[in-house]
């Protein structure tokens, strides 16, 4: 398996100096060297490292309850306000914005709730933040992991809020899913 990263981080600068020789001395190269398989794959354990959740001057965490526009109904046995997923392009660029993620740059990244919907989380600017691709996808197996515990009465809604809080992700994981 590393065989096969080592391989793959040595096609893609391959194919970056080739095409740097073939285009001339005068190109930057910088945005595709950006992109390339190892470098996704290093900056994806680096955001990892770095992680610490969202900032909570711009994104505190806003629950759902029944007078939010988006409101469907009570989920599991605990009767947890849920809302349907429902943030507009304009939104989430003005919340990547709010943290310095340029429109150009937001393909790297996915307007997470920082409080997951499955737990009563709502669509609120205030419960919204980017995160970086990689460490979105482990987010969304530890929230699918902490609904499940809130579904079968394991763990109370605001234990799952806290669990939120707390959530690390893994950086050896997180430079997996980069190289998927």
């Amino acid at each position: 398996m590393r065989f096969k990263r080592l391989a793959h981080a040595i096609l893609a600068v391959t194919t970056l100096l080739a095409s740097a020789a073939a285009c001339g001395p005068n190109q930057d190269y910088s945005s595709q060297l950006a992109d390339s398989p190892l470098a996704n794959r290093e900056r994806a354990r680096q955001e990892a490292r770095d992680y610490r959740g969202a900032d909570p001057t711009k994104t505190p965490g806003d629950m759902c309850d029944e007078r939010d526009a988006d409101f469907d109904g009570f989920r599991y046995e605990a009767r947890i306000a849920h809302c349907g997923r429902s943030v507009s392009r304009s939104t989430k660029v003005r919340v990547a914005a709010s943290y310095g993620v340029a429109e150009d740059s937001m393909r790297n990244y996915e307007v997470d709730h920082w409080l997951s919907l499955n737990i009563g989380g709502s669509n609120e600017e205030t419960n919204l933040w980017p995160l970086y691709k990689p460490i979105a996808r482990l987010k969304s197996q530890a929230e699918q992991q902490n609904m499940d515990a809130v579904a079968n009465g394991s763990r109370t809604q605001a234990a799952a809020v806290q669990f939120l809080k707390d959530w690390r992700p893994d950086p050896d994981a997180a430079a997996e899913i980069a190289l998927r």
